[in-house]
């Protein structure tokens, strides 16, 4: 399996290389992560795991399509430290923070971005519906868009060229009750943005900081242009949407 990989000098690890896209692993782009991985081994909360390497990458360029491919294209898993959309963003987090080696890095990637671990095009999750669900069943996240107040929404997916139409059903917080899910969210958690179109389930995804009283989106923006942050109550306002899908990062 090829791996592409580039890196970025992050702001808070001295000296940290960069390696470009290449076809296979090296010692050089390999080390990277495992800078990264050595600045946070010291702390074993899987929350604040995620808040201090996410951190890490605030300024990062946002990327449109970064893992590329297609129906027809060879597969490669992307490894990507350079730049990201916001799904990218939140799964090379969540595999950083699960991770103890570069190794386990790369496996959790693939766990966590294909079904059944399978680095194919049509195995890859497309929808963040499906993204959410496979890493439910994996034990790796929780959903907790339930109880009162969850509503149900239905969507036929057919966004993605070359994937069969079909219909999904799911949850989501509106953003009138907001308040009530405030009380709720922690550091560490995931937030998936419901689309008010018919024919997707998702349009944006972020990692959530509690501060005190506030709520902070830890976000890779196409608007932006760059990871960032942003107040959560700023972003529901500026943004029409069904509601918001909340999730919780597990340590298995």
């Amino acid at each position: 399996m090829n791996a592409q990989v580039m890196a970025m000098p992050f702001k808070r690890i001295e000296n940290f290389s960069v390696a470009m896209s290449q076809k296979k692993e090296t010692t050089t782009t390999v080390s990277p992560i495992n800078r990264l991985l050595k600045a946070v081994a010291a702390e074993r909360d899987l929350a604040k795991r995620i808040a201090a390497i996410s951190e890490h990458f605030i300024g990062c360029p946002y990327a449109v399509n970064p893992l590329g491919g297609g129906m027809n294209v060879a597969e490669s898993l992307v490894i990507n430290l350079a730049a990201f959309d916001c799904v990218t963003f939140n799964e090379t987090v969540l595999a950083l923070a699960l991770a103890k080696t570069a190794q386990q890095f790369k496996e959790n990637l693939v766990r966590l971005r294909y079904r059944n671990g399978e680095v194919t095009w049509q195995k890859r999750h497309h929808y963040m519906v499906d993204w959410w669900r496979n890493n439910e069943r994996l034990g790796v996240i929780a959903n907790l868009t339930q109880g009162e107040g969850a509503v149900e929404k239905l969507r036929e997916l057919n966004v993605v060229a070359g994937l069969p139409t079909r219909r999904v059903q799911f949850r989501v917080f509106p953003k009138k009750i907001f308040k009530r899910v405030e009380k709720a969210i922690k550091t560490g958690d995931f937030v998936c943005f419901g689309t008010t179109k018919k024919n997707l389930d998702v349009f944006h995804t972020g990692i959530l900081l509690r501060r005190d009283d506030t709520i902070v989106l830890r976000h890779a923006s196409r608007t932006a242009g760059q990871v960032v942050e942003q107040g959560l109550p700023d972003f529901l306002q500026r943004n029409r949407m069904s509601g918001m899908v909340l999730l919780r990062p597990r340590q298995k």
